[in-house]
């Protein structure tokens, strides 16, 4: 297995470490957060392998930022700040991925879910930035 390979699937693990549903604790949570970011950023020195692996990698990071959006209440300290850091995630993701019709429709999940949170709790005001982002991304 090259290193590349390896990197996607420790990619694969971040995201299903970033579920609130795993045993984790918020704090690694946001850690596995903050790698799978790197991640994302370096992959650009490979964007024809970075482009197929998160064209399959899009739809399990999407459904874990939503179970993140949905659980975000269980975050005690500075929980909308968290929240926005793992939303970004999926931007720049996203901009990974050149099937625009996945991106539409994965990017339109996440913005339900931060519409349905934000009208849940008016602290969240500040995430509808972040459905800014995902509307030009898409």
């Amino acid at each position: 297995m090259q290193n590349h390979e390896l990197g996607w699937d420790f990619c694969e693990f971040l995201v299903n470490s970033i579920k609130p549903s795993n045993t984790l604790k918020t704090f690694q949570r946001l850690q596995a957060s903050e790698l799978l970011s790197i991640l994302l950023r370096t992959s650009a020195l490979n964007q024809e392998l970075a482009s197929k692996n998160m064209t399959k990698m899009i739809e399990p990071l999407t459904n874990a930022i939503i179970e993140s959006i949905g659980a975000a209440e269980i975050i005690k300290n500075q929980k909308v700040k968290k929240t926005i850091q793992i939303v970004g995630l999926w931007t720049k993701a996203a901009k990974l991925v050149e099937n625009t019709e996945v991106r539409d429709v994965q990017g339109t999940r996440v913005i339900k879910a931060i519409e349905a949170v934000c009208e849940k709790d008016k602290a969240f005001g500040n995430l509808k930035s972040k459905v800014k982002e995902i509307k030009k991304t898409i």
